[in-house]
């Protein structure tokens, strides 16, 4: 009898469990504005939750380095290598970096999660895709000030600079 009880006690958590929702938080801002530094604070304060922050750009970034060579230095030459990398997924998947994103948070040793916090939200196609599955529940927080580094003009007005801004 306690045994089933027990069970029955179990069953009915993980039911529960299903219908909570993960709180993605869409961290967007200028290029060198600091979207980073916010998350990884929020990450710090959000620690006695199950919380990991990841980026839509992590997989450009890895196909930069390991195809391309790129040093991670993000000067103009780098920004100019991601911008055009993304630029070039977009163009096949309008989704594909955000999927794959989404692949990654779901099929993480630690999901699910409480939070997800994504530092590098740039179109709102990316916002849309968490915002129509019934697991998230979507955050969205723009960074406003002066960029600690200036972009170069044509760097600063690429769609991924500014998609979010028209």
């Amino acid at each position: 009898m306690v045994i089933e009880r027990s069970q029955r006690t179990i069953r009915k958590k993980l039911q529960m469990a299903r219908f909570k929702k993960t709180a993605c938080i869409l961290i967007s801002g200028k290029a060198g504005i600091g979207k980073t530094t916010l998350a990884d604070i929020m990450v710090n304060q959000l620690a006695s939750y199950n919380v990991k922050k990841f980026s839509f750009a992590s997989t450009i970034k890895i196909i930069a380095r390991d195809i391309f060579r790129w040093n991670m230095e993000k000067d103009d030459a780098g920004r100019a290598l991601l911008q055009g990398l993304g630029k070039v997924g977009r163009e096949y998947n309008q989704d594909i970096w955000v999927t794959y994103t989404l692949n990654q948070i779901e099929s993480h040793i630690d999901y699910p999660f409480d939070v997800v916090v994504i530092d590098d939200w740039r179109y709102e196609n990316e916002a849309e895709l968490f915002k129509n599955n019934p697991l998230y529940q979507v955050v969205r927080i723009r960074v406003l000030g002066e960029s600690f580094k200036p972009l170069d003009s044509t760097l600063a007005s690429d769609v991924s600079e500014v998609s979010l801004y028209d």
